[in-house]
Parts: structure tokens; sequence; C-alpha cells
């Protein structure tokens, strides 16, 4: 298995200096809200890609005002043209070039910052069947499990692990965890900023949570243009097999994307075992997991942004849903980093054997 390890280039704010508004108002805060919203990043990464200089960046709020009254650097060349492409949680700016560009640089009366640019590689996913997925301590053997699964019943070849400080292991942990998975490349990016927010109700729910959304898309401008196809989706939900492989047939499908629901199975705490995928077999209600999704890259719809559930501005979007796919939601397997609370069901559990049988055979 090749592995590699990336970091981003980013453009941060010093304290002091100017900050992102929050849009949330305080009665619809928890505790912690302000401790984990980002409001000092102006960009997460700095990404070359031929004749374009793409910024991913959270939703640049009250930056877009010193845009007006600044003037961006590509090496000392001072540029005054760019593109803002405003998106639900992340904004996309890009400026065309015509040459090769070491760093870039944003002056303005109330900000100075820089970074360096990172290097485009397609190659290392050329053709493949990608996943990607965002991880903070999740188990090691929860990672496995996942990575095990998707080769088995859907040819997984390339597993994206975007990293938000994981504290518990190291990069190289991962990579000889997953070494025997059957994956042939392991790609780690790591991601120095708060995840984000979750507010209390409506209207601002998960509305300020930028990094997931901005590193999908991350991974889409620096590796993932020419993969064969990429499934978003997370270490606790796994794909259930079907006649043909998600990936095949995303490839086969008309718009080159398919969107299809998740079934929650939970884990029994009654019991003797740790929580694990292999434990997540048991029933409580019928409530449905979100939709997950997967995507052909160089298809009718690989150029619209990436989120969590679905792509942008996506019309119709029942024309994607894809009724023969489905996928298990382990909704215990979670360290709760992202802030939500997973309730343990109560002794209504109903055991799934057929889930169970799938699972025991990886």
């Amino acid at each position: 298995m090749d592995s590699f390890f990336y970091k981003t280039e980013c453009g941060v704010t010093k304290d002091g200096g100017i900050s992102r508004n929050a849009l949330c108002p305080p009665n619809k805060m928890t505790p912690y809200y302000l401790e984990n919203f980002d409001s000092k990043t102006f960009w997460y990464d700095a990404i070359q890609d031929d004749n374009h200089i793409r910024l991913v960046c959270p939703k640049l709020r009250n930056f877009e005002k010193e845009l007006k009254n600044g003037s961006f650097f590509l090496d000392d060349t001072r540029v005054d043209k760019f593109q803002i492409k405003r998106f639900r949680r992340t904004d996309i700016l890009t400026i065309k070039t015509s040459s090769f560009v070491k760093k870039i640089k944003f002056e303005s009366i109330s900000l100075g910052l820089s970074s360096e640019l990172s290097k485009t590689n397609f190659s290392i996913t050329d053709n493949k069947n990608c996943a990607m997925v965002i991880n903070k301590n999740n188990n090691l053997e929860w990672i496995e499990y996942f990575a095990k699964w998707h080769v088995k019943f859907h040819s997984l070849q390339c597993l994206f692990i975007l990293d938000n400080n994981s504290s518990k292991y190291a990069n190289e942990d991962v990579q000889s965890v997953l070494k025997n998975s059957g994956l042939c490349t392991l790609v780690i990016l790591n991601l120095p900023f708060n995840f984000g927010p979750a507010s209390l109700g409506r209207p601002y729910h998960n509305r300020e949570l930028f990094l997931q959304t901005s590193a999908y898309n991350i991974l889409k401008f620096r590796f993932l243009k020419n993969a064969r196809a990429v499934l978003c989706c997370d270490i606790d939900e796994l794909v259930l097999p079907s006649k043909i492989n998600i990936f095949d047939a995303t490839i086969k499908s008309k718009y080159g994307f398919l969107r299809f629901l998740g079934k929650n199975r939970y884990h029994n705490f009654g019991s003797k075992q740790k929580i694990s995928h292999n434990s997540s077999f048991y029933k409580f209600g019928n409530k449905n997991s979100p939709k997950k999704w997967c995507i052909d890259p160089k298809g009718k719809l690989g150029n619209h942004s990436w989120t969590t559930h679905s792509i942008e501005n996506l019309f119709f979007e029942r024309r994607f849903f894809a009724k023969e796919f489905s996928f298990i939601h382990c909704v215990n397997v979670t360290t709760g980093w992202k802030g939500e609370k997973r309730q343990k069901p109560s002794d209504q559990l109903v055991a799934d054997n057929f889930t169970k049988d799938l699972l025991d055979s990886v």
C-alpha cells in the first residue's frame, strides 16, 4: 500500500487582528460555540492547478470587505482581479495566472497574511475508486474495518482521511493498521483547524460548520480530478453490497452521480461487547440516516461544490436517488468529537440477523 501524508497551505490572521463574525445569535449558541467557531482562518488551502489559483475558505463574511480595500500578490506581482464563488459553508476564491507561483500574499490596512501554494497530485488517484472520510481520534480498529468492508464489497482502492487534530495516534499508526486492508493507496491530509460549532436550533443549525465541506473541495482540487469515482461517507457508515459496486454504478449512471439513504443500526450497551461496527446490528425505530453520495469527478456534475450529504446547486434531486443502494449507519461507532450526542437506545432494540451476518463476514 502506498501512503502519502499532506498538509494545507493556510492563511490565518493573528490574535488581536480582524476576526470573522459569527451569525448565530447568543441564545442559539451552545456553551462552547465561540471556542469552536473558526474566526481567524482566511483560507484553509491555496492551490495552483495550471493557470488557476484557488483559495478554499471558510465563509468569508466580513473578510470580504477587506478584499475591496487590499490586494493579492503572487510572489511579488500585484493582482487585483479575482472571482468569488459563494456556497452554503465555503467560499472559493479564484485568481488566474499565466506563471508558476510559489507564494501568495494578501495585504490591506487591517490585514496581512501569506502562504506557500499547495501542489496538485492527480496521478495518485488516476482511474481509482476513492473514498473520503473526516476523522478525529476514531478508534484505529474502526478505520481498519471501514476500509476492509469497502474493499471487499465495493472494490475500494484509495482512502482519503481528513484528519482534524487527532491526538491519540500519528499518521504512521493509521498507515500501520491499514497495511493489510487491501487498499492500494492511503492519503492523509492533516487539518489543524477548528471543526466548527453546531447551534441549538434552526435556522442556524450547522451553518457555521465550515471545515468539512471545504475539505472535500480541497481534495477535489488537489487530488481527485482524475479519480474514477469518489464515495463520500463517514467511518461509521458502511455501504451495503448490491449486484454492482457503488463505483461501477456511479460510472454507469446517466449523470455520474448517485445519492442513497442509510439505515440506523445500534450497539447493545447491555451486552459485554465493546462498541464496534460488528456489534452494531440492532434496530431501533424506523428513522433513516441522511443520504450520502458517490460521484464521477470527470462527469457532468463534477464541477459542483461537494458537501456532506450532496453537491450544491443540484436541481431535481430525486433523479439521482439510487434505490438499489443503502448504507448501515452504525450510530454508536463515534467518539462524539463533532459535538453531537448519540443517545443510547432503550431495551426496545431488535437484533437484525441479516446485518449481523454481513458484519461478521468482514
